[in-house]
């Protein structure tokens, strides 16, 4: 028995295919945008400002350097070229890494790191091979993060080779990352399908390719074995690049032109530029780029094509830490703000960082200038932990006194950043005027706002000069401000000397009562592994239990206090004992007592560990016309873990009741609602249960499941993984192997809604985006299946689901008015479940083979 299937569906019949198309109330895709990683822009046709960062352990070899050039020179020229004259790559930063030799021509990074980079240098594993691949997780006309190289596929001509010539590859990839196109080649996606003629064709773009030799066919379908083997000696100029960058008559873009039919889009063909962009084709989605938008970059013609190139070299990281001592955070709010500051320096900040502090109240002080974290000075950075909190508040005094401490001995300050954390509203005329101050000298404000009653003008600050913004309501349940210090402490510093968080919590312990947990250690960490337990009395028990039956309490050597911020940390010798360890955490007091509990460990040697990171589309979304996406990548090493438990607490602000609650979201990677690509280890969900205006924080937790694998020859975020987002194959075999147990904890930060208005349905039901159709020869039969949306995009239940259907692919894309209306009867199931139905067909016929 042989089984079609294709997306959108296809049976024939009579010689035509039946088209299928699913609606749910609005086939509505909200359009989303990413924070700008790097800082490209493109002005009379030239882009400019593009980082490639080498990674630091690329060994020292200068001629990579002129591999570079070479490369993107000829990339360059052949953008023009396929832009029609509207683009080409003018300005080229190359990072140089921090432990290569300096050269005369090296001057020092200003605001330049591998972390905001557009395209990274760096080795991978060999099975995950040498490709070029885009990170990215984002819709259709959007860019992506980044493009990874390495440095095998730079230096080797041989192995580049495999892949088609330098030029077509890099803009290839460019086009993902820049203009947020996919690719038209089979992939996942069918190799074959059923024309609207009833025509078998091969998945490409255009159908004006053509194939060298026919497939073999079985029940007129082509056999499984069967490949459309393009031919290689077509003369002419065809699209689409998208399709194929080794082909040598392919130079150009698909385009919906009908008078250039060597590149018109093949809208029929089941790809992820179809399925993505709703069958638009490459041109009409650089046609509505910002980059070409409404006259943009007409083509010009240009003197040089050639791009200009700068070497800076990396610097180590600067932060000054910007304290708010007014007298609004005393007590609880201080008291906290001293354990996770203490936990930063101690247990976050790495050995070669670069620290400052600064406090203020109604008038700002320097407290440390720049001092290079090591052993020696950790202690002392303690001795700029604030013990009271009194006047009132001045955040334009401390913006300014950061400044000067980054620029102090003649440094140039560009790069460096500002870590404010406040409670208040700012006192000072200063804000804008030191805001401009900072962006005209590229200096990142991150900033963590403390309780609803900070500053609103904080947002503002962060986002113009490209830093992170993050929410500490103080309230119990969210230990955000521990989170937020080591999230930010993670940026730019390498995988393997990161401390990674395990278990984050904020809890109120009854008197004489008790709060236990379990932490689980798995193998890829287990260095520098410690117990971060902040209470509010110094009178607590506290007893870690190994996996092997030993218990860590108050008398062990590993157990330390700091009895000024009432702090209890147990540090762990060596490599922690793989699996549970068990914590307690006691009140003998008669009075409530609240508690946070942070878990942190270090990658162990010689391994990739699990990891975890999250992001947010915006930072300030306006209700009801923009929507939320969090974004939580998970990994091992680079290499996309599948089917993880992922899980986001959303931390809402008080309802007009005066009450909040929070909200628990899964995040799914199944390729529905947000979900660009399944199974690439990017998870993703809509936020749409809103409270009030305000500042929302997320916390997203990340475990194991029974079914959780790694893809070791795939990197994240870089489409899907193939068989292994199939039931029948998640097993360990090859390079899909099973992960052992582990959890993980991460932030996004917070966002701030605006202009809500309670009552108002603002979503619409969440576009099917995987219809896929199943017919079994002899049956008169077609089931089809996608995974549910929900009411409100990805969230709820839909109240129903209408079909429709036609002979004319045309009439279902442009205009499903007029096809023909399916009686359907189908229960909606929630959002992400699978639905099935099945349908009959009423004429009979056969394929053309």
């Amino acid at each position: 028995m042989v089984r079609r299937t294709g997306l959108k569906g296809g049976f024939s019949k009579n010689g035509a295919v039946v088209i299928i198309f699913i609606l749910v109330s609005i086939d509505h895709r909200p359009k989303a945008e990413v924070q700008e990683r790097g800082s490209i822009y493109l002005k009379n046709n030239g882009y400019r400002q593009i980082l490639i960062a080498i990674s630091d352990n690329v060994p020292e070899d200068t001629s990579l350097l002129d591999r570079i050039q070479d490369v993107f020179t000829k990339a360059s020229a052949f953008l023009y070229e396929i832009t029609k004259k509207r683009a080409f790559l003018e300005e080229i930063i190359v990072l140089i890494p921090k432990g290569w030799s300096n050269k005369p021509n090296y001057v020092p990074a200003t605001n330049q790191t591998i972390y905001v980079s557009d395209i990274a240098v760096r080795p991978l594993k060999p099975e995950q091979g040498d490709k070029p691949v885009v990170f990215r997780g984002t819709p259709c006309g959007k860019r992506g993060l980044y493009m990874q190289l390495t440095p095998e596929y730079l230096m080797n001509r041989t192995i580049a080779g495999q892949y088609g010539t330098y030029e077509k590859v890099i803009v290839h990839e460019w086009a993902h990352l820049r203009y947020g196109v996919f690719d038209e080649y089979p992939g996942e996606f069918p190799k074959f399908y059923a024309a609207e003629n009833g025509e078998i064709e091969g998945t490409r773009c255009s159908k004006a390719l053509t194939e060298n030799e026919e497939c073999d066919f079985q029940s007129g379908l082509p056999t499984d074995s069967c490949q459309f083997q393009d031919d290689q000696k077509v003369s002419g100029k065809y699209g689409s690049l998208m399709y194929s960058h080794k082909l040598d008559h392919v130079i150009w873009f698909c385009d919906n032109d009908t008078n250039s039919p060597n590149t018109l889009h093949n809208r029929q063909a089941p790809n992820a530029q179809n399925q993505n962009c709703d069958g638009k084709s490459v041109w009409e989605v650089l046609r509505g780029h910002e980059d070409f938008a409404e006259g943009a970059n007409p083509p010009r013609e240009v003197q040089s094509t050639v791009p200009k190139f700068r070497f800076v070299k990396h610097r180590s990281k600067r932060t000054v830490i910007v304290l708010d001592t007014s007298g609004s955070m005393v007590g609880n709010k201080l008291l906290k703000l001293g354990q996770a500051v203490t936990i930063y320096i101690q247990n976050v900040a790495a050995d070669g960082d670069i620290i400052g502090m600064v406090w203020f109240n109604s008038t700002a002080i320097i407290k440390s200038y720049l001092t290079e974290v090591k052993i020696s000075t950790r202690k002392g950075f303690l001795n700029f932990i604030p013990r009271r909190a009194n006047g009132g508040t001045s955040i334009g005094d401390g913006l300014k006194k950061a400044i000067e401490v980054l620029s102090s001995g003649e440094e140039n300050p560009a790069g460096g950043v500002i870590l404010l954390v406040t409670d208040g509203q700012d006192g000072s005329p200063y804000v804008t005027q030191v805001k401009n101050q900072a962006i005209s000298k590229h200096i990142i404000i991150d900033a963590i706002a403390v309780t609803e009653k900070a500053d609103k003008r904080i947002e503002e600050l962060v986002e113009d000069t490209s830093g992170s913004i993050y929410y500490f309501s103080n309230r119990v349940g969210f230990n955000a401000l521990n989170e937020a210090l080591i999230t930010i402490g993670q940026r730019g510093t390498e995988a393997r000397n990161r401390p990674i968080l395990l278990l984050s919590n904020s809890v109120t312990i009854m008197g004489n009562h008790s709060y236990e947990d379990t932490v689980i250690i798995d193998s890829s960490i287990g260095r520098k592994t410690e117990f971060l337990i902040g209470h509010s009395s110094h009178d607590i028990t506290i007893e870690v239990t190994t996996p092997s039956g030993r218990k860590i309490s108050r008398n062990d050597s590993e157990y330390i206090t700091d009895t000024v911020f009432s702090l209890t940390q147990i540090q762990i010798p060596g490599m922690a004992e793989k699996g549970d360890w068990k914590l307690s955490v006691g009140n003998p007091n008669s009075m409530e007592q609240s508690v946070t509990i942070t878990v942190i460990s270090g990658t162990a040697d010689r391994s990739d560990p699990i990891l975890t990171s999250a992001a947010w589309t915006k930072r300030t979304v306006q209700f009801p016309y923009e929507h939320q996406i969090l974004y939580v990548s998970v990994s091992k090493g680079l290499s996309p873990v599948l089917y993880a438990d992922v899980v986001a607490t959303l931390e809402r602000p008080n309802n007009s009741n005066g009450t909040a609650s929070n909200l628990k979201l899964p995040v799914k990677d199944n390729g529905a609602g947000g979900d660009v690509a399944k199974d690439d280890g990017i998870y993703t969900t809509y936020v749409t249960y809103f409270s009030e205006n305000g500042r929302y924080n997320v916390k997203v937790k990340v475990t194991a499941s029974p079914e959780t694998v790694v893809v070791k020859n795939k990197i994240v975020g870089t489409g899907g993984s193939g068989a292994a987002g199939r039931k029948r194959d998640r097993r360990e075999t090859g390079y899909i192997q099973r992960t052992e147990e582990f959890q993980r904890v991460t932030s996004a930060g917070s966002f701030k809604l605006q202009n809500f208005t309670e009552g108002i349905d603002a979503f619409p039901p969440g576009k099917v985006t995987d219809l896929r159709v199943t017919v079994d020869d002899g049956a008169e039969e077609m089931t089809l299946s996608w995974t549910a949306t929900g009411a409100d995009l990805d969230q709820g239940t839909v109240s129903s689901y209408v079909l429709w259907k036609s002979k004319d692919f045309d009439t279902i894309y442009s205009n499903h008015w007029n096809a023909t209306k399916v009686q359907v009867n189908i229960t909606p199931q929630a959002a992400g479940k699978e639905e099935n139905y099945t349908i009959r067909v009423e004429e009979t016929g056969m394929l053309s083979p």
